[in-house]
């Protein structure tokens, strides 16, 4: 239970990371997202060194950093799309659109095949499990024949 927490916390930054990083961005050279401020580049900083400690001292699964790249991406892109929601004049966000779309069914995907693979492992586990019973069983009874 303990790691699978340290993985969305992990993935939360990630995303925040990007968020931060394109609001840092926008921020910075984007005239058209308001007033300029220091709080994109504070949390920006503080998010990508909570994932750099929990980097050094906790071990990845496989497969999260592809998860972690792709929770970025999907910050990276959400952050855009909003902020072209709200600012027509910066222009379409059908673009940031699809690209938030893929990514969703990335996932969606990654997790159905996560969970087959599981399921499958269970499976495995339950028919071993008879089987070493029934060969028990099958032992006993040509035991008892001698």
């Amino acid at each position: 239970m303990e790691q699978n927490r340290c993985e969305k916390s992990t993935l939360l930054l990630s995303v925040v990371i990007g968020v931060a990083l394109h609001g840092s961005y926008s921020t910075l050279f984007n005239p058209l997202t308001g007033p300029w401020s220091i709080f994109p580049l504070i949390s920006l900083v503080l998010a990508v060194y909570c994932l750099y400690q929990r980097y050094l001292n906790q071990p990845m699964t496989d497969g999260m950093p592809k998860l972690i790249f792709s929770f970025f991406l999907l910050g990276l892109f959400g952050y855009n799309a909003y902020l072209k929601t709200s600012n027509p004049e910066m222009g379409s966000n059908f673009f940031s659109s699809v690209c938030i779309v893929i990514i969703a069914y990335g996932f969606i995907v990654k997790l159905n095949s996560v969970n087959v693979y599981v399921n499958r492992k269970k499976t495995l586990r339950k028919h071993r499990k008879q089987s070493n019973i029934n060969c028990y069983q099958l032992l006993v009874v040509n035991t008892a024949r001698f």
